[in-house]
């Protein structure tokens, strides 16, 4: 593989929100229906190479500067999964070094429907939003859901990290209509379209 020179990449501390027990019974996140699912998580430059030092192999990887992952068949159901998702064990075999968009689940990065404004959202087939408000209208409803949503957005708007986040704009999923729109991220929105 060439030497590459590596690009810093945004320091954000992303909590895991979820508890790992909802997490470890979860049918929902690292499964795709389909192999070209928009929600394949994004590996920058760097994650890529973290992932392939923890045993990940560069074959997942269709473009080493950054992409998507390439999903593998499920082994035991429909679908696809991410190769670093062991189905058995229910665990992420590089969750130490998990790329952002890993981290940021169940929220993620979207485009609004006009690819005017980026969005951060929440998805909500992520079973701990359900458990979480199952009887609201919006899931942040939650004081707690709504203080971490509004951390999150702050941080990754925050003028430094947005302006990283801004030169690997693939990381911005296409819109999704089944995501719950928590906020406009107006300052990573800026830096992409204009």
């Amino acid at each position: 593989m060439p030497s590459r020179s590596p690009r810093t990449l945004p320091m954000v501390n992303v909590p895991q929100l979820v508890p790992s027990q909802t997490c470890l019974t979860c049918e929902v996140c690292c499964r795709f229906p389909e192999r070209n699912s928009p929600l394949r998580p994004y590996f920058r430059m760097q994650e890529i190479d973290r992932a392939i030092a923890h045993g990940l192999a560069p074959i997942h990887f269709s473009d080493h500067q950054g992409c998507h992952i390439t999903v593998i068949p499920h082994p035991h159901a429909e679908g696809y999964i991410c190769p670093a998702f062991d189905p058995l064990t229910q665990h992420c075999q590089i969750y130490e070094v998990r790329p952002l968009d890993c981290q940021l689940y169940p929220f993620l990065l979207m485009w609004d429907p006009d690819r005017t404004t980026v969005l951060l959202g929440w998805d909500r087939k992520c079973p701990f939003l359900l458990q979480t408000s199952p009887h609201t209208v919006h899931p942040l409803s939650s004081s707690e859901l709504a203080v971490y949503a509004h951390h999150l957005s702050t941080t990754l708007d925050g003028p430094e990290t947005a302006a990283q986040l801004a030169q690997t704009p693939k990381l911005i999923t296409c819109y999704q209509d089944d995501v719950v729109i928590v906020a406009e991220l107006k300052r990573l929105t800026h830096h992409l379209v204009h």
